[in-house]
């Protein structure tokens, strides 16, 4: 687990080659008040003194490992993502000590696809899975600076139609109408990308 917050700042390291995130890390979203004055001296509490948290998970695609450890990850997202949707039951009582995968409900889930790839067959089936699994999603659609305007337009006009057949067609969907194009290296869209975030945490 990875806290980042508090004394204690922990960046996200990231990779060019697919599938370097092979475990679940957390990262906390702290307010400036709390890495101010007092609040600073105190032992920082995860729990407690969190917004909330980013969770990076592991791909369930175009990894760059054997395809024994890709299907491990991917077993260990499904059931992540699937016991997290209300969180707590607040049944039986716990004995162990209290922690951040027990207190917190997952929110909303933003699914990464590589803009130079567009929307591949997986893409669109884990899109299905979350909507049987009635859990709420975002696209981001990332390395958007490598694609020509044109093919990010079709990508995202796909992204969108789909949407539109959810809520006028048969059946109910939970992708969010909302499409981000995003760059890191150009820094396209990360700042909507952030709004986004911080309205789901104050819902």
């Amino acid at each position: 687990m990875q806290i980042h917050g508090g004394e204690r700042k922990v960046g996200a390291q990231v990779s060019n080659t697919p599938g370097r995130t092979q475990t679940i890390n957390y990262y906390a979203i702290v307010s400036k008040d709390k890495l101010k004055g007092n609040h600073a001296k105190k032992k920082f509490d995860p729990i407690r003194d969190s917004l909330g948290y980013l969770v990076d998970l592991p791909g369930y695609g175009h990894a760059s490992a054997p395809n024994d450890l890709v299907g491990g990850w991917q077993d260990k997202t499904m059931e992540f993502l699937q016991g997290r949707g209300t969180g707590s039951d607040g049944g039986e009582e716990e004995e162990a000590e209290e922690s951040i995968e027990d207190e917190v409900p997952l929110r909303r889930t933003y699914l990464l696809f590589d803009a130079r790839t567009g929307l591949l067959n997986l893409d669109r089936a884990v899109m299905g899975w979350f909507d049987e699994a009635r859990l709420p999603y975002t696209v981001v659609l990332t390395k958007a600076d490598k694609v020509s305007i044109p093919k990010l337009v079709k990508i995202v006009n796909e992204i969108c139609m789909r949407y539109h057949s959810q809520i006028y067609g048969q059946g109910n969907g939970y992708q969010s109408p909302l499409v981000h194009v995003t760059s890191a290296r150009k820094g396209i869209g990360l700042e909507e990308l952030m709004w986004s975030i911080e309205t789901v945490l104050m819902e």
